[in-house]
């Protein structure tokens, strides 16, 4: 999931194991419909990444990370 929520931002991803090279330029795709001023990408927790952009005059932080548990398959 890449959430952020003082945006109230989220946007889930579903990996195949075909096409987990492209991944990264996805996520960096939804970054960019937000903002074009990433100020900032860093692993955090060793399970999240932390993307720190600027949109207008404000600073706003987004977070990348597993959300498998958050999906319930009926």
């Amino acid at each position: 999931m890449l959430y952020g929520k003082d945006l109230s931002y989220f946007t889930l991803f579903k990996l195949n194991s075909i096409n987990t090279k492209d991944f990264p330029d996805k996520v960096l795709d939804c970054v960019k419909e937000i903002s074009d001023s990433i100020k900032s990408i860093e692993f955090v927790n060793n399970n999240a990444v932390e993307i720190w952009i600027k949109k207008e005059d404000n600073i706003y932080c987004l977070y990348l990370f597993g959300y498998d548990n958050g999906l319930i398959e009926v």
